[in-house]
């Protein structure tokens, strides 16, 4: 029976060898990958750095165009009263033809 039992035991450690080496190779892939994906990391951040001023750039461009707006509108507010006098001065001139 112990004969038996070693003999058993000798199978299953050569087995777990040759499964071994079979695992082998994907264990090292899982090292590849890991590399691969660390030196991705450091490429994302690196570019993350390089485009954090566009960010803000595009922050302040963006309240620079609000203020422009906000300005527009306001000059539309003062010139709208002169628009209105020029179609009442075109509007007299036309008459003061008409009637001559």
């Amino acid at each position: 029976m112990e004969e038996h039992l070693l003999q058993s035991i000798k199978q299953l450690l050569q087995r777990l060898i040759r499964l071994q080496e079979i695992l082998k190779p994907f264990l090292y892939m899982e090292e590849h990958l890991l590399q691969s994906i660390k030196q991705l990391l450091q490429r994302l951040i690196h570019l993350q750095e390089i485009l954090k001023p566009f960010l803000y750039m595009e922050e302040h461009l963006l309240q620079s165009i609000k203020q422009l707006l906000q300005r527009l509108i306001h000059l539309q507010e003062i010139l709208k009263p002169f628009l209105y006098m020029e179609e009442h001065l075109l509007q007299r001139f036309k008459l003061l033809q008409f009637e001559q």
